[in-house]
């Protein structure tokens, strides 16, 4: 090419452009290098799981845990492995709606996992509301093939497009936290973001994915008025979004074609929550849709734990287990899962006894002891 010809391109270029693109990349780049300080929490669990889900631990566990927060903090895989003999690993992600438990089994299964059962639970709260509930999640965890699925099943085609961009625009799914901690470090204050994230991430990986949850020095006690906000705010009426069931579908499909046994878990609530639920219906509802989802597959477990916890002292809030109550539930669903095995036949509806407190077995750690550890591990060292 002579120079004549080099020039003239030069000359045709939009160098404005190019340096724009440029400074865009390195702005990007920056960004992922200060994530653990940029990003929250919520970042950093759901882009944890969708790489946990091709790890060495995920493949080589014969129990694999999927859901929301309900059983992210309410089971504990150390727990089920001691009652089982098997080895286990959750990856329900607080939040996380059906889809997510599909994509998550997928990638393990193509990673070369080989479960033998899952667990898993769909609240009712997050099958009401659209996959747009997790816009900036759907960004950290699916590919842009999955995000197309996933706008496929809500009818949205716009979210295509939105979750495939903020998948390699960091900046995009981050920009309520990023302009937090920018706004922060203008006023001179430390992002908490590398703080809790640090404690989280130690957490998650000592209670292979669990996140467990302190004790309250007090049981957790709300009076009638707050049962109502938090049944109004969360339980408003029963419904299924399309996305949500296609998702549920998919997962029971998917686990069904590779003969794992699936136990879907309705976990323990605050008494005084599941029986304003009960008595709205909308528990009714739930349980009638968890029936006809049973009745398509037949080989379909469910372990009900509704109303099985009567300790105020076993709640972290009034949706989630302590590390107390998660320790109780575990080992009941662990006995579950252990008789599932000896006996294929068995019940496919097993209402678990009444659960009570009991020894928290050695070697998990609770988010307080992993808030300490890290500040203990990351103390600024004086110079002498």
């Amino acid at each position: 090419m002579s120079r004549t010809t080099l020039a003239w391109l030069a000359s045709r270029c939009p160098w404005g452009v190019v340096g724009m693109l440029a400074l865009v990349v390195l702005a990007e780049s920056l960004i992922n290098l200060r994530a653990l300080d940029l990003f929250d929490i919520d970042e950093w669990a759901f882009r944890r799981a969708g790489y946990m889900a091709r790890s060495p631990e995920v493949k080589a566990a014969q129990v694999l845990c999927f859901g929301d927060s309900l059983v992210k903090l309410g089971v504990i895989p150390s727990v089920v492995a001691e009652r089982t003999g098997k080895r286990v690993y959750n990856l329900a992600l607080s939040g996380s709606q059906a889809p997510t438990s599909y994509f998550l089994l997928k990638r393990a299964l193509d990673a070369g996992a080989k479960p033998e059962a899952v667990v898993v639970d769909f609240t009712p709260p997050l099958l009401r509301v659209g996959p747009r509930h997790l816009t900036t999640r759907w960004m950290a965890l699916i590919d842009p093939a999955e995000a197309f699925r996933l706008a496929r099943w809500a009818r949205d085609p716009a979210l295509f497009g939105e979750v495939a961009l903020g998948g390699l625009i960091p900046s995009l799914r981050g920009k309520s936290s990023i302009r937090a901690a920018v706004l922060g470090a203008l006023a001179a204050r430390p992002s908490p973001n590398a703080h809790w994230n640090g404690q989280a991430l130690r957490n998650w990986e000592r209670n292979a994915g669990a996140q467990l949850m302190t004790g309250h020095a007090s049981p957790v006690v709300l009076d009638d008025a707050q049962i109502h906000d938090l049944l109004v705010g969360y339980y408003p009426r029963w419904d299924c979004h399309p996305a949500n069931y296609e998702g549920i579908g998919r997962f029971l499909d998917l686990a069904s074609k590779n003969h794992i046994r699936v136990h879907w878990v309705l976990a323990p609530l605050l008494p005084a929550l599941h029986d304003q639920i009960r008595r709205s219906g909308i528990d009714g509802h739930h349980e009638a849709f968890v029936r006809h989802w049973q009745a398509k597959y037949p080989d379909l477990r469910v372990v009900d734990g509704r109303g099985k916890v009567a300790d105020l002292d076993l709640f972290w809030d009034p949706q989630h287990l302590s590390v107390e109550g998660a320790s109780a539930f575990s080992r009941a669903l662990g006995d579950v899962l252990r008789r599932s095995e000896d006996d294929p036949a068995g019940r496919r509806w097993v209402a678990l006894p009444p659960l009570g407190k009991g020894p928290v077995p050695a070697g998990i750690e609770n988010m307080e002891e992993s808030r300490v550890a890290f500040e203990q591990e990351h103390k600024p060292q004086v110079r002498r």
